[in-house]
């Protein structure tokens, strides 16, 4: 399942205006991590939002190091490192949103 965004609405104190997305579609996923699992450090080639629904993920990128709780998220561009694993003793969870960039 994809869902297309077909505009962005932007809205200020002097009114509301719409612009074209350049993301196409985005895939929404939901990833489980025990304890000690996660990814080896990678630049990513789509748009990336991490969304933490239970326990602990500890991100690290080129520069520092941030622990997401649980209800934290973090947002990645495309070509952004980072390297993400599950420090912990207990397991947990995410959701994945991937921005696709589209064509035209």
């Amino acid at each position: 399942m994809s869902i297309r965004l077909l505009a962005i609405l932007i809205c200020g104190p002097s009114g509301c205006t719409t612009r074209k997305p350049a993301i196409r579609w985005t895939i929404l996923g939901l990833s489980h991590f025990l304890p000690g699992g996660g990814t080896e450090y990678v630049e990513t080639g789509v748009e990336l939002i991490y969304f933490i629904l239970e326990g602990e993920m500890t991100v690290r990128t080129k520069d520092e190091a941030i622990v997401l709780k649980k209800y934290d998220s973090i947002h990645f561009n495309v070509g952004d490192g980072k390297e993400i694993r599950n420090e912990t003793n207990l397991p947990a969870s995410m959701l994945v949103i991937a921005g696709m960039p589209g064509r035209g």
